[in-house]
């Protein structure tokens, strides 16, 4: 298990202008791998991207085709960000193909973003191992991003987009949808999961401009609500959903999607293999319940434990919606441990999701440079009138939290990062 490569090393993103000017000369000088790979599905968006790619990727695979995944970031382990053929990339070979873009980045003369060294070693695998599809997703944003130096796709997904980077990205869902709809192009059809008016109309007025034919969550595809289940539904498709395999009503969004582009491949994939696929997907740290573990025996066995990587505002309303429904069903204290970057906004992300929050317990995220110390982000959570308690550590936090009043719910939420220092030290693997 590598938790980080030995190269490339992170530095501060402010530093730098995003482009291709630099990805471009070390794909060349690896010999231009990314034109050397399978047929691609490209996903774009804020939230959902990974969880679309994961149906997208369960629906193929159920169906027998052979699937290779690109993802950012990883939750416990760097090696789940490049999976061949269903199969996690082996510590051996990415050293390898770190170590290979390494050298090629010394021979292109231009020092790589982080993400711009990892995508072009990604790049490398996939060229060497033969499979039916590539599922990527882009790592903020979609214009500049380095997953767009790709141009052998298939078709492209735009997940639900809402503000988050906005020092990168621009300051309002139009720009932010602009940058994020740079995927699409010419001719080639692109996906667009559930979006604001705001955002349609962006992503609209993007596809018209370079003639790339769009299918609408709202207007071409869509759910239907019914007593017996939910049901998708589009001109020339409609049967009921199974339950997807991931929590929380807003997953049937982002399945919807997914099987959008799974129809439009023309595979001829039938309804059974999609539903058995959604019902295989998992997807870690999202909404996750764990139920076995070193952190999770400290709790009591009566209480739920739910993680999820929730960290920007469209993710914490999706936590808020969940919070409240659960608790309309089944009314549970709801104890949450949370640590937040930061450069996030705490009230815009915990807005939706303060309602639900008996105690807030707080943590500093040991794997993010920029996380909160506990004790600034209990006073930004106390100020919007949640208890809160500042903690040492993450094993301190669910010792204080097993001695409150039960049996109850615990969330921990507002980092990827959190998600995975908790699966960590639980003893998990986050697959």
């Amino acid at each position: 298990m590598v938790r980080m490569p030995h190269w490339p090393k992170p530095f501060w993103y402010n530093r730098i202008q995003f482009g291709f000017e630099r990805i471009a000369p070390l794909l060349n000088a690896l010999d231009n791998p990314h034109l050397k790979m399978p047929p691609a599905i490209h996903v774009s968006g804020t939230n959902g991207k990974g969880s679309t790619l994961s149906y997208i990727r369960y629906i193929l695979e159920t169906a027998g085709y052979s699937v290779h995944t690109y993802i950012s970031p990883h939750i416990v382990r760097f090696n789940e960000r490049i999976v061949l053929a269903g199969k996690e990339i082996s510590d051996e070979y990415l050293y390898n193909i770190m170590e290979r873009t390494r050298l090629a980045e010394m021979a292109s003369g231009k020092q790589v973003t982080f993400f711009e060294g990892t995508t072009a070693a990604a790049f490398l695998a996939f060229s060497e191992h033969p499979a039916d599809f590539l599922i990527m997703e882009t790592g903020m944003g979609g214009r500049l991003d380095a997953t767009n130096m790709v141009e052998n796709k298939l078709i492209n997904v735009i997940a639900s987009i809402s503000y988050d980077h906005m020092e990168f990205l621009g300051d309002t869902l139009s720009k932010i949808a602009t940058e994020k709809s740079g995927i699409m192009r010419p001719n080639l059809p692109t996906i667009v999961a559930a979006q604001t008016e705001e955002v349609i109309e962006t992503l609209s007025q993007q596809a018209a401009k370079i003639n790339c034919p769009t299918s609408m969550h709202g207007e071409d595809f869509g759910l239907s609500f019914r007593e017996d289940g939910v049901y998708y539904v589009s001109d020339a498709h409609e049967f009921k959903m199974a339950k997807p395999g991931l929590e929380g009503d807003h997953q049937y969004l982002n399945a919807a999607a997914a099987i959008t582009a799974i129809l439009n491949l023309n595979l001829g994939i039938n309804y059974a293999q999609i539903n058995e696929g959604l019902k295989k997907t998992s997807w870690p740290g999202r909404l996750q319940q764990i139920t076995s573990g070193n952190l999770r025996q400290i709790i009591p066995d009566d209480w739920e434990v739910w993680i999820d990587g929730a960290h920007n505002p469209g993710g914490g309303q999706i936590l808020g919606v969940w919070a409240y429904e659960l608790q309309q069903q089944d009314p549970k204290p709801l104890y949450a441990i949370l640590g937040i970057t930061r450069n996030r906004d705490v009230p815009s992300l915990l807005q939706f999701l303060a309602p639900s929050i008996t105690k807030a317990f707080t943590v500093y995220v040991e794997d993010e440079a920029s996380s909160y110390k506990s004790e600034v982000l209990a006073e930004k959570v106390a100020a919007m009138g949640i208890p809160a308690e500042a903690c040492e550590s993450l094993e301190e936090a669910v010792e204080k939290i097993s001695k409150e009043p039960g049996p109850a719910r615990i969330l921990l939420c507002g980092s990827l990062f959190l998600a995975g220092m908790f699966l960590r030290k639980n003893g998990e693997m986050a697959r």
